[in-house]
């Protein structure tokens, strides 16, 4: 069977986000600045917030092949909807943690990925959306117990200890850094 390539972003964890929003893609080398946050501050939805980040989880280069299925799942922060009214460098740092914890969430699903085995591919896109929504649930129950903790960024101590966390965990899920998952069909 020849290869056949589906469409880009079909499934997309965040669906409050386009594809032709600006977009910042996440690396080991990504470190935020305040240039990053173009949108319009929600005071209504978000009263007394300082920043928002807005992250997108997604797939690109999705392709089908015999025995396989080969996809580049990337973490994203969505310049366009992300947004500041206090630009202090505690909240920047804040809001960089926030960015990382996407990324955390994004190894998870590569990790998961990595290790499934799919019969078909609906079985396949079955499995990704399950594993898709399921990690941004916990994503977000998450960052909410990281902005409780560190009273979004204002409790320096436990700030650090978060950043520390947050480390660690992309240091444990290092083995999943590398966008490219390959997802191998069950043998019959």
């Amino acid at each position: 069977m020849e290869d056949s390539k589906l469409s880009e972003n079909e499934i997309l964890i965040n669906s409050n986000c386009n594809p032709t929003d600006s977009l910042l893609l996440w690396t080991n080398k990504s470190q935020i600045t305040w240039d990053y946050f173009k949108g319009k501050p929600d005071t209504i939805k978000f009263k007394g917030f300082g920043a928002v980040t807005w992250t997108w989880i997604t797939y690109e280069d999705y392709t089908v092949h015999n025995d396989s299925i080969t996809m580049n799942l990337l973490s994203y922060l969505v310049i366009n909807h992300s947004w500041v009214r206090i630009k202090t460098d505690d909240l920047l740092t804040h809001e960089q943690t926030h960015f990382n914890i996407t990324e955390v969430f994004t190894r998870k699903i590569r990790k998961e990925l990595s290790q499934y085995q799919y019969v078909s591919v609906q079985n396949f896109l079955d499995y990704y959306a399950f594993v898709s929504n399921k990690s941004h649930a916990e994503k977000d129950e998450l960052n909410n117990l990281y902005d409780k903790e560190t009273n979004h960024g204002t409790i320096i101590e436990v700030q650090q200890k978060w950043d520390k966390k947050i480390d660690e965990m992309l240091e444990e899920l290092e083995d999943y850094s590398n966008p490219r998952v390959v997802v191998r069909k069950k043998d019959r």
